[in-house]
């Protein structure tokens, strides 16, 4: 089973990735956002690591096309809140836009991949 992780070099990525390994998955690819030399903590697993621009619809589609995948799990996204607030429509454009150009991609090569989308309970904002 080929597995892609969106934002893989992020606190859960790494968490998730050493998770599928441990029950067997071998099959992992990774985005990330710098250049994959650089996440140490990542660098011991057996992961095909590739940094790719996911807020840009042909790399989006040429990731797909390359890896094939069965499974995502779509973690990439700028999560840090004090950025949503200072950049409230970069935020929406880079987190919309990079899940858009999954699905998109994925009806576009006409795979039946499944895909998991997380998010943070900070969306939804305070709660009193």
């Amino acid at each position: 089973m080929r597995i892609l992780i969106t934002g893989i070099d992020g606190f859960v990525g790494g968490h998730l990735a050493r998770l599928l390994l441990s029950l067997g998955y071998d099959q992992i690819t990774g985005t990330t956002f710098y250049p994959a030399a650089q996440y140490a903590h990542l660098q011991d697993l057996n992961l095909d690591l590739r940094q790719v621009e996911l807020t840009d619809d042909a790399a989006s589609i040429a990731l797909l096309e390359a890896i094939r995948p069965d499974h995502i799990y779509h973690l990439a996204a700028q999560s840090f809140v004090p950025q949503s607030f200072s950049d409230p429509w970069g935020t929406l454009q880079n987190n919309i836009r990079a899940q858009l150009n999954l699905i998109q991609g994925l009806l576009k090569i006409g795979l039946s991949s499944r895909l998991l989308v997380l998010g943070s309970a900070e969306e939804y904002g305070s709660i009193r």
